[in-house]
């Protein structure tokens, strides 16, 4: 009887006795796995072999087997949607945010690339212009896949409730306070499920930065930029620039907060054009989960200063 009991606890803890750990959320589980419905970590993409299991010794059914061939790994699904889900906090204030869009067959005219380490640039075309084609059917309002009720709990405030509409949509959350007083402060994100599917992350709220240079101005595009600022945080910071010409730049670049400086290269500039630019700076906590063909990315922000730059 003492054994049966042990033996339920074990079961009821899943795996607390042996084999994977018991999780609750997604950051209970190790880089690479997430937290299942049965509270046990798993592989991102559910890697199970996919092969023919081993039924134990067979008879010689000739000089070749005639059984199917290990398929060896599954791939994982394919991908379906993105989601985000973003809580910016200030002194005095603090936005939350959520959308989530299914990936459709066709490819973006837009190009990312990567210039540097920790460098992401995406350059738009400018838009299509269509001909007109007429009045078309009412097909019903078009309702956006969701992840359900999104709750962000264990802030200064209280607990931010996003609920999505008729439509699908996200209204976003604002407030008078800050979401969290700082880094001290963790902060548990989780979405219930529904197109999307259900989702939970702990992260510390990031502290706030200051930018210190530059501070406006002319930039010429021939030399690097050289960004700076004080203050630390955890997770990163990250530059942000965006400029509009005959299409559209955005690009973001993500440095340690200790190091104080960051640099944007000189060949990023140039793909800008000379012009106007605008620059943000803010320190991030994020993590992104990949689940049933989804990539949900949650991110924590402290927004820092922003300054007009002219490329030239």
């Amino acid at each position: 009887m003492k054994r049966f009991a042990i033996l339920t606890a074990c079961v009821a803890l899943l795996g607390a006795c042996g084999g994977d750990p018991a999780c609750v959320i997604d950051t209970d589980c190790p880089i690479g796995r997430y937290c299942s419905t049965d509270r046990r970590c798993i592989d991102l993409g559910g890697g199970e072999d996919s092969g023919v299991m081993d039924a134990g010794d067979i008879e010689d059914a000739g000089e070749e087997d005639s059984g199917p061939t290990d398929a060896g790994v599954d791939g994982g699904p394919v991908q379906v949607g993105v989601g985000t889900v973003v809580a910016s906090s200030q002194a005095a204030s603090y936005f939350v945010s959520a959308s989530f869009t299914e990936v459709s067959g066709g490819t973006s005219p837009c190009t990312v690339s990567e210039p540097s380490e920790g460098c992401r640039l995406t350059a738009c075309p400018p838009p299509v212009m269509m001909e007109d084609a007429g009045v078309p059917m009412d097909a019903g309002m078009p309702i956006a896949p969701n992840a359900g009720v999104i709750t962000i709990a264990g802030g200064a405030s209280e607990m931010v409730t996003l609920t999505p509409g008729a439509d699908g949509l996200y209204p976003v959350a604002t407030g008078t306070m800050a979401l969290w007083a700082s880094s001290d402060a963790i902060l548990t994100v989780m979405g219930v499920g529904a197109d999307a599917p259900m989702f939970g992350v702990s992260l510390a709220g990031p502290d706030a930065v200051t930018l210190t240079a530059p501070a406006g101005g002319n930039v010429p595009v021939a030399s690097d930029l050289v960004v700076t600022w004080t203050g630390s945080s955890p997770g990163d910071v990250v530059v942000a620039m965006s400029a509009v010409r005959e299409g559209t730049f955005s690009l973001e670049c993500r440095f340690e907060p200790s190091a104080g400086t960051g640099t944007i290269p000189s060949s990023v500039l140039g793909a800008m054009g000379a012009g106007s630019a605008f620059l943000s700076l803010r320190s991030e906590q994020s993590r992104n989960i990949s689940r049933n063909g989804w990539d949900i990315s949650v991110a924590l922000q402290a927004p820092g200063a922003s300054a007009v730059l002219t490329l030239e």
